[in-house]
Protein backbone atom coordinates (compact mmCIF):
# COMPACT_ATOMS: atom_id res chain seq x y z
CA UNK A 1 0.00 0.00 0.00
CA UNK A 2 1.08 3.93 -0.43
CA UNK A 3 1.06 6.23 2.48
CA UNK A 4 -1.39 8.34 0.02
CA UNK A 5 -2.55 7.47 -3.79
CA UNK A 6 0.16 7.29 -5.85
CA UNK A 7 3.18 4.76 -5.88
CA UNK A 8 5.64 7.76 -6.92
CA UNK A 9 5.45 11.46 -6.19
CA UNK A 10 3.50 13.94 -6.97
CA UNK A 11 3.97 17.34 -5.20
CA UNK A 12 0.07 17.91 -5.31
CA UNK A 13 -0.63 14.76 -3.44
CA UNK A 14 -1.86 14.98 -0.19
CA UNK A 15 -4.40 12.77 0.81
CA UNK A 16 -2.05 10.65 3.59
CA UNK A 17 -3.58 7.78 5.28
CA UNK A 18 -3.91 8.36 8.85
CA UNK A 19 -1.85 6.93 11.36
CA UNK A 20 -5.10 5.03 12.75
CA UNK A 21 -5.58 3.68 9.45
CA UNK A 22 -2.18 2.33 9.12
CA UNK A 23 -2.57 0.50 12.31
CA UNK A 24 -5.25 -0.61 11.51
CA UNK A 25 -4.39 -2.07 8.64
CA UNK A 26 -1.02 -3.39 9.41
CA UNK A 27 -3.53 -5.28 12.28
CA UNK A 28 -5.44 -6.58 9.77
CA UNK A 29 -2.77 -7.84 7.77
CA UNK A 30 -0.89 -9.33 10.67
CA UNK A 31 -3.91 -10.95 11.77
CA UNK A 32 -4.13 -13.05 8.52
CA UNK A 33 -0.81 -14.23 8.26
CA UNK A 34 0.28 -11.53 6.23
CA UNK A 35 3.30 -8.78 5.78
CA UNK A 36 2.59 -5.02 5.31
CA UNK A 37 4.79 -3.53 2.38
CA UNK A 38 3.96 0.36 2.54
CA UNK A 39 5.26 2.36 -0.16
CA UNK A 40 7.34 5.72 0.77
CA UNK A 41 8.53 7.64 -1.72
CA UNK A 42 10.84 10.36 -1.82
CA UNK A 43 10.14 13.79 -3.04
CA UNK A 44 11.68 15.21 -6.22
CA UNK A 45 14.53 16.14 -4.03
CA UNK A 46 15.00 12.72 -2.91
CA UNK A 47 14.20 13.53 1.07
CA UNK A 48 11.20 11.91 2.47
CA UNK A 49 7.91 14.08 2.75
CA UNK A 50 7.56 15.29 6.41
CA UNK A 51 4.08 13.99 6.37
CA UNK A 52 5.83 10.16 5.88
CA UNK A 53 8.04 10.75 8.79
CA UNK A 54 5.42 12.17 10.83
CA UNK A 55 3.19 9.11 10.62
CA UNK A 56 5.81 6.70 10.44
CA UNK A 57 6.74 8.24 14.14
CA UNK A 58 3.87 7.73 15.17
CA UNK A 59 3.53 4.04 13.89
CA UNK A 60 6.68 3.38 15.39
CA UNK A 61 5.43 4.82 18.94
CA UNK A 62 2.25 2.41 18.81
CA UNK A 63 4.99 -0.49 17.95
CA UNK A 64 7.36 0.17 20.94
CA UNK A 65 4.28 -0.47 23.03
CA UNK A 66 2.46 -3.26 21.12
CA UNK A 67 4.76 -4.85 18.44
CA UNK A 68 4.79 -7.81 20.51
CA UNK A 69 1.10 -8.68 18.95
CA UNK A 70 2.62 -7.86 14.90
CA UNK A 71 6.41 -8.93 15.10
CA UNK A 72 6.69 -13.00 14.30
CA UNK A 73 3.43 -13.89 15.00
CA UNK A 74 1.25 -15.91 12.61
CA UNK A 75 -2.70 -15.51 11.68
CA UNK A 76 -5.73 -15.48 14.10
CA UNK A 77 -6.87 -18.58 15.39
CA UNK A 78 -10.78 -17.28 15.43
CA UNK A 79 -11.98 -15.72 12.14
CA UNK A 80 -14.94 -14.55 13.53
CA UNK A 81 -13.35 -11.09 14.24
CA UNK A 82 -13.69 -10.60 10.17
CA UNK A 83 -17.27 -10.45 10.72
CA UNK A 84 -19.91 -11.07 7.69
CA UNK A 85 -18.04 -9.48 4.29
CA UNK A 86 -19.69 -5.97 2.73
CA UNK A 87 -18.94 -4.71 -0.36
CA UNK A 88 -16.86 -1.93 -0.97
CA UNK A 89 -15.17 0.74 -4.15
CA UNK A 90 -11.72 0.02 -4.51
CA UNK A 91 -9.16 2.72 -5.53
CA UNK A 92 -9.78 1.68 -9.16
CA UNK A 93 -13.85 1.87 -8.60
CA UNK A 94 -14.04 -1.45 -9.07
CA UNK A 95 -16.56 -3.11 -6.13
CA UNK A 96 -14.79 -5.96 -3.71
CA UNK A 97 -15.83 -7.68 -0.72
CA UNK A 98 -13.94 -6.72 2.73
CA UNK A 99 -14.28 -7.43 6.06
CA UNK A 100 -17.09 -5.96 7.70
CA UNK A 101 -16.04 -6.51 11.38
CA UNK A 102 -14.24 -3.48 12.88
CA UNK A 103 -14.05 -3.93 16.63
CA UNK A 104 -10.60 -6.21 17.01
CA UNK A 105 -8.43 -8.87 15.45
CA UNK A 106 -5.78 -11.32 16.81
CA UNK A 107 -2.60 -12.84 16.00
CA UNK A 108 -1.16 -15.61 17.70
CA UNK A 109 2.73 -16.95 18.82
CA UNK A 110 4.04 -19.62 21.00
CA UNK A 111 2.33 -19.17 24.65
CA UNK A 112 -0.17 -15.73 23.22
CA UNK A 113 -2.79 -14.60 21.34
CA UNK A 114 -3.11 -11.44 21.02
CA UNK A 115 -6.25 -9.48 20.64
CA UNK A 116 -5.69 -5.80 19.03
CA UNK A 117 -9.19 -4.12 19.98
CA UNK A 118 -9.81 -0.74 17.99
CA UNK A 119 -13.30 -0.17 19.51
CA UNK A 120 -12.95 -0.61 23.22
CA UNK A 121 -15.52 -1.81 26.08
CA UNK A 122 -17.12 0.71 27.82
CA UNK A 123 -18.22 -2.12 30.55
CA UNK A 124 -14.70 -3.69 31.07
CA UNK A 125 -15.47 -6.93 29.65
CA UNK A 126 -13.93 -7.81 26.07
CA UNK A 127 -15.24 -11.34 24.90
CA UNK A 128 -14.09 -13.79 22.07
CA UNK A 129 -14.98 -16.71 20.41
CA UNK A 130 -14.18 -20.19 22.22
CA UNK A 131 -11.14 -21.52 21.60
CA UNK A 132 -9.45 -25.06 22.23
CA UNK A 133 -6.62 -24.48 24.96
CA UNK A 134 -6.72 -23.11 28.21
CA UNK A 135 -6.08 -19.48 28.60
CA UNK A 136 -3.93 -19.18 31.97
CA UNK A 137 -3.97 -15.18 32.29
CA UNK A 138 -4.19 -11.55 30.70
CA UNK A 139 -2.62 -8.83 30.77
CA UNK A 140 -2.50 -5.37 28.61
CA UNK A 141 0.75 -4.94 27.02
CA UNK A 142 0.69 -0.80 27.34
CA UNK A 143 0.01 -1.65 31.24
CA UNK A 144 1.09 -5.13 32.69
CA UNK A 145 0.21 -4.01 36.29
CA UNK A 146 -4.22 -4.47 35.51
CA UNK A 147 -5.06 -7.09 37.07
CA UNK A 148 -7.17 -8.63 34.24
CA UNK A 149 -9.63 -11.97 35.07
CA UNK A 150 -10.23 -14.16 32.41
CA UNK A 151 -13.59 -16.80 32.13
CA UNK A 152 -13.61 -19.39 29.47
CA UNK A 153 -16.66 -21.71 28.60
CA UNK A 154 -17.53 -23.50 25.44
CA UNK A 155 -19.33 -20.11 24.62
CA UNK A 156 -15.74 -18.54 24.56
CA UNK A 157 -13.21 -16.12 26.54
CA UNK A 158 -14.43 -13.15 28.19
CA UNK A 159 -11.83 -10.93 29.69
CA UNK A 160 -12.50 -8.68 32.68
CA UNK A 161 -11.07 -6.04 34.81
CA UNK A 162 -10.35 -3.70 31.90
CA UNK A 163 -9.95 0.28 32.62
CA UNK A 164 -12.73 2.32 31.56
CA UNK A 165 -10.53 3.91 28.64
CA UNK A 166 -8.37 2.28 26.21
CA UNK A 167 -4.43 2.73 26.71
CA UNK A 168 -4.52 3.16 23.31
CA UNK A 169 -7.03 5.63 21.44
CA UNK A 170 -6.34 3.60 18.70
CA UNK A 171 -5.77 0.13 18.91
CA UNK A 172 -4.71 -1.44 22.56
CA UNK A 173 -3.72 -4.95 22.59
CA UNK A 174 -4.73 -8.01 25.31
CA UNK A 175 -2.54 -10.10 25.73
CA UNK A 176 -3.87 -13.60 26.11
CA UNK A 177 -1.08 -16.28 28.22
CA UNK A 178 -1.88 -19.92 27.02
Amino acid sequence: MTLNNTWGFKKDEHNWKSTETIIRNLSDIASKGGNYLLNVGPDSHGEIPAESVKRLAEVGEWMKVNGEAIYGTTATPFGEELGKPTEVVDGYGKKRPTSSGNVWRATQKPGHIYLIVFAWPADGKFSVPAFAHSITGATLLADPSVKLTVAQDVKGITVSGLPAKAPDAIASVIDLKL
